[in-house]
């Protein structure tokens, strides 16, 4: 009876041993994972303009859906195509095995023709602005870290370099135009334009651009040795290397 019990307890443990290794009837923990990939700073198209977003997961299921179809269409592999100006939310709907998620992506479809518009109908106010501005704070004016400056439409408070070019952002396009900001320097020399902020050097020092070339811009700086700077000229290929982000007031 004792062998019995004995032998009994014996087989059960191996019963238990053998199952605990048994593929479970349940999803892995690397396949519940899934991810919205996107660049977030990418938020508007242009008119005809083609941009994919993708949902990277096992054994999923997605659904893309357009908020408005006039302004935006997507395909089944997150191709978006920019149809005419407006806002539009685009949509996976993903679906699997322990996984119900819904992302969402915005964006701002513009008509290529508004920013050209709008740099014929300010370009002239804009560089005459500049232009009292270098009068009002000329070469060598005091401008160290003591200087502050809040800016509305950012929700900040600028110190040093930060309050010149916010001030001076205000003076050229009013305290309610709001900020886009962008990381992408690939093409820079197309994308930046008279007025617009560049945060470099590791995220410490920001200028503002106050002419460009095909080579580079010139830009006006402040807590630059404690003062205001002008015409310092930073080339493209250089503003690659030492740029963090910009922004910009314009239409895009």
């Amino acid at each position: 009876m004792k062998k019995w019990k004995y032998y009994f307890g014996l087989l059960l443990c191996l019963i238990i041993f053998v199952f605990s290794f048994y593929p479970k009837n349940s999803i892995s923990a690397s396949e519940t994972k899934v991810s919205f990939v996107y660049d977030e700073t990418k938020t508007t198209l242009l008119i005809g303009e083609k941009y994919r977003i993708k949902v990277v997961g096992k054994n999923l299921k997605v659904k893309w859906k357009s908020s408005d179809k006039s302004v935006a269409t997507v395909s089944k592999n997150g191709s978006i195509i920019g149809k005419k100006q407006g806002t539009v939310q685009i949509k996976a709907v993903v679906r699997g095995k322990k996984i119900n998620k819904t992302f969402i992506a915005e964006f701002t479809v513009l008509d290529k023709t508004v920013l050209e518009d709008f740099i014929d109908k300010n370009l002239v106010r804009i560089q005459d602005t500049i232009k009292e501005l270098r009068e009002t704070y000329p070469e060598g004016t005091r401008w160290g870290n003591d200087k502050e400056y809040y800016c509305e439409a950012d929700y900040t408070t600028g110190y040093g370099c930060v309050s010149l070019v916010f001030q001076f952002s205000d003076k050229l396009f009013g305290k309610k135009a709001l900020f886009k900001e962008f990381d992408d320097f690939a093409n820079i020399e197309n994308e930046i334009n008279i007025g617009d902020i560049i945060r470099l050097n590791g995220d410490t020092h920001s200028v503002m651009v106050i002419d460009k070339n095909e080579g580079g811009v010139t830009i006006v700086e402040g807590n630059y040795n404690g003062a205001v700077h002008w015409d310092r000229y930073i080339s493209y290929e250089e503003l690659k290397q030492i740029g963090n982000y910009y922004s910009t007031r314009y239409p895009r």
